[in-house]
């Protein structure tokens, strides 16, 4: 590999070295009407009217494409943003605590909460969309979708469904070295089948049962596989930022953003394209760098903080519970060391079965080297021992382990109309 322009910096520049370290959270759900229908960006009292009305409610600043509204940046530091069928994510600021997160989500949730009441809405967090069909949600005008969906629908049988009806967490990181960095995105990897197992929170799908636990979890299987799920290249021990570029160099970009006609930005389509052929022709740009990585969905990624992605979407306690969780097992080495070994049990053969019996069934589902999941993932609260303010924010956890049913178990043998019910009470303005 060639290095006309710094391809680390890109990654020494995201989760190393800062101190003290952070935690943060992206939280995301689907806006609906009272009856359940999805609420369209444009529509009158529609998502883009929503996001001005967060901004004018927060003192935030509207930012987005041509003059349409497609996000907030909220005066905390933490902002509001679109994925493509017009699910509405919350993203904190970074936090040195977990009690220090649980103000800010409990200070979203306000904002939320008059939204909610001024537009009739609810804002429902759970994996896979209630109601719709990827064909009922019109895609939202930002110019990187429109490059991204004729991928997706080309690339994985279920790419749409993904884009436009599914709704995650995501639990942000920092790490003190390129080592531990690296040592935290391969643990990450490995704990996806028990992080899957404990969101699982999309038992149905536009008004059906999937037979998945994690419909949302099983749909990224489906989605272009050679920039999703758990690439085989980064599960090995004793890797290095290097082999993360590696692996990146090889898949494929989607686009690059260059100066138009007017001087303004447009993306040029180069769909197919592997960031090392780009390279090669001499045109790339660190820029182009750092857009390509945000364009790779493995179940863990840099960009820039640690980013673990295999969570699906949850009511907010549960969310901040399994990001807690997530961070006390990745960040302190001996709780690092302890899960390894708790998954070191397993071959690779063995964590992609579990992986996808986690989609399927969730801590229902077996493990590959006896027992099921439900026992494993146990092991790993146990093991995490979290700081004492930590304690009251695993709560939720706790008692869904003491239940022993995901969320989406408990869906199944609810049934879906009585399961969207109680969702959109949940969510009601009070």
């Amino acid at each position: 590999m060639t290095e006309p322009f710094p391809y680390l910096d890109a990654l020494r520049r995201g989760p190393v070295g800062v101190a003290p370290r952070r935690l943060g959270v992206e939280h995301e759900c689907f806006v609906l009407r009272p009856d359940g229908r999805p609420v369209s960006f444009e529509e009158p009292g529609g998502v883009e009217e929503v996001l001005r009305r967060a901004a004018e409610l927060s003192g935030g600043e509207v930012h987005g494409e041509d003059g349409r509204a497609l996000g907030v940046a909220l005066p905390d530091g933490g902002s509001l943003s679109l994925e493509p069928g017009a699910q509405l994510e919350w993203a904190s600021p970074p936090h040195e605590s977990a009690s220090e997160l649980a103000v800010a989500q409990r200070e979203s949730a306000s904002l939320f909460a008059e939204l909610a009441a001024e537009f009739d809405l609810r804002f429902v967090p759970v994996g896979a969309h209630p109601t719709a069909r990827p064909d009922d949600l019109p895609r939202i005008p930002k110019a990187r979708y429109g490059v991204m969906e004729p991928w997706m629908r080309a690339h994985g049988d279920l790419g749409l469904w993904m884009m436009k009806t599914t709704c995650g967490v995501q639990a942000n990181l920092d790490a003190a070295d390129e080592g531990e960095a690296m040592e935290m995105l391969r643990l990450a990897l490995w704990l996806s089948p028990l992080l899957v197992a404990l969101s699982a929170n999309s038992a149905f799908a536009a008004g059906r049962d999937t037979g998945f636990r994690s419909w949302r979890g099983h749909v990224w299987t489906r989605t272009a596989p050679e920039r999703c799920g758990i690439p085989r290249a980064l599960l090995a021990p004793g890797l290095g930022f290097a082999d993360y570029v590696e692996w990146a160099w090889s898949a494929p970009m989607l686009f690059v953003e260059r100066p138009g006609p007017d001087g303004a930005p447009t993306l040029v389509d180069l769909r197919g394209t592997s960031f090392r052929d780009w390279a090669a022709r001499g045109e790339a740009t660190a820029a182009d760098w750092e857009l390509h990585l945000s364009t790779l969905f493995p179940e863990a990624r840099f960009r820039p903080q640690l980013e673990v992605r295999s969570l699906d979407a949850a009511p907010a306690p549960l969310a901040l519970a399994l990001t807690t969780l997530v961070r006390a097992v990745l960040e302190r080495r001996e709780a690092r060391e302890a899960a390894a070994r708790l998954v070191g049990r397993w071959s690779e053969d063995q964590l992609y079965e579990a992986w996808h019996a986690a989609h399927r069934e969730a801590l229902a589902a077996p493990d590959p080297a006896g027992g099921v999941l439900l026992e494993r993932a146990r092991e790993l609260r146990a093991l995490a021992a979290p700081n004492p303010d930590e304690e009251e924010v695993l709560a939720p956890l706790d008692e869904l382990l003491a239940d022993g049913r995901s969320l989406a178990e408990r869906a199944h043998e609810q049934g879906f109309d009585a399961w969207l019910t109680e969702r959109l009470a949940e969510a009601a303005p009070r």
